[in-house]
């Protein structure tokens, strides 16, 4: 998929601290963004074929039709939340991964707030 080169706009502290909160149009792709793994499921499977589609991970001929949550919990790390899912296809393709791996940032409140 051919498209320009995207350049970082580096923000402010400040700006973070006060819209770490807010639901907003991403920078990269447009999109409101799942800053948890109860985010992405509360978005669903429409909003992940969504942005695979704009990313162009998965051919427009296919969609996510369901997202598992993992049991099993990442703990390792300090830089960010982490979460593993699965994706079923509606229609199976070999060159496509179904078990997946989420880093977000940590919410910035209490332990986590930096």
């Amino acid at each position: 998929m051919a498209r320009p080169p995207i350049s970082w706009r580096p923000i402010t502290t400040d700006l973070v601290m006060e819209k770490h909160a807010d639901k907003a149009p991403g920078m990269l792709y447009g999109m409101e963004f799942p800053w948890t793994e109860a985010a992405l499921l509360q978005l669903g499977p429409e909003w992940l074929t969504k942005a695979f589609h704009t990313a162009g991970t998965i051919p427009k001929e296919n969609r996510v039709v369901r997202i598992l949550t993992n049991s099993s919990k990442v703990t390792t790390g300090n830089n960010g939340g982490k979460f593993l899912f699965e994706v079923v296809y509606e229609k199976e393709d070999p060159r496509l991964h179904t078990e997946l791996f989420a880093k977000v940032p940590f919410p910035l409140e209490g332990k986590t707030k930096s």
